[in-house]
């Protein structure tokens, strides 16, 4: 080979090491995108997936269907009250946490109104009868999730669990509405103490009267104290060792 074939031929390959030297990083960072884009995916599938098939059974296991409702709504609503206290899915919380009115937040829908409601299925009324259902606040017509711009039916009240009567449960609901409603329930201010006018009030009742449809929910166990056991006797009563569950 003549030396000046050689110095070009070296001259060659060397261009085409450095090429390939300036290619790496690049190809590195493809192979690290696609790495994240593959761990993503597999994070979505292995937890909002079955976060989502568990409302059901959640919703069952606390009787929330089919004491108030009777199916899972759609999508778990966010309820967030001060000091970063969140309710999620029948956690316990502290009566005192909830005394202030909440943010609360749902997916939506431009053009579409929504009507919030606050319940506790579990007020006691007789001996031998079934609990009562009160309202601790509902709003209707709500634009989007922004509640203030809504209209209050019943202004907000927080919930009121007497000692020794084990936990209940604070239920949120959030349905959509066809249009804007003309709500003739009863108002009833945040001051209003009023408990047996609130008494008288039913979720089925109240969603088939109006024609809403189910859209959100959550809820919170509540009491005094919070780890007593749901429906505990009475003040002196000595209960048993329960299974974990029920003190989780």
């Amino acid at each position: 080979m003549q030396p000046w074939a050689s110095k070009r031929y070296d001259r060659g390959i060397n261009n085409f090491k450095m090429t390939r030297r300036k290619q790496k990083p690049a190809n590195r960072c493809v192979e690290q995108f696609s790495l994240v884009i593959s761990l993503l995916v597999v994070c979505v599938f292995k937890t909002v997936l079955p976060k989502a098939l568990d409302v059901d059974r959640i919703l069952r296991r606390y009787k929330i269907i089919p004491d108030i409702i009777d199916e899972a709504p759609k999508f778990v609503m966010d309820v967030a009250y001060r000091n970063n206290v969140i309710v999620e899915m029948g956690n316990k919380l502290d009566p005192i946490d909830m005394k202030l009115v909440p943010k609360v937040k749902w997916p939506t829908k431009n053009g579409i109104f929504y009507t919030l409601l606050m319940v506790d299925p579990d007020i006691p009324v007789a001996v031998g009868k079934k609990p009562a259902q009160r309202q601790h606040w509902i709003v209707g017509n709500i634009p989007g999730w922004n509640f203030r711009r809504g209209e209050t039916i019943t202004g907000y009240m927080g919930p009121m669990s007497p000692k020794y009567e084990g936990l209940r449960r604070t239920t949120f609901l959030v349905y959509s509405q066809k249009k804007r409603i003309n709500f003739t329930e009863p108002r009833y201010s945040s001051k209003d103490r009023k408990m047996r006018s609130k008494l008288k009030f039913n979720v089925r009742q109240f969603v088939e009267k109006y024609i809403l449809t189910s859209h959100a929910v959550n809820f919170a166990r509540n009491g005094w104290p919070i780890l007593e056991r749901p429906m505990a006797p009475k003040k002196d009563f000595n209960p048993p060792n329960f299974d974990s569950e029920l003190l989780s």
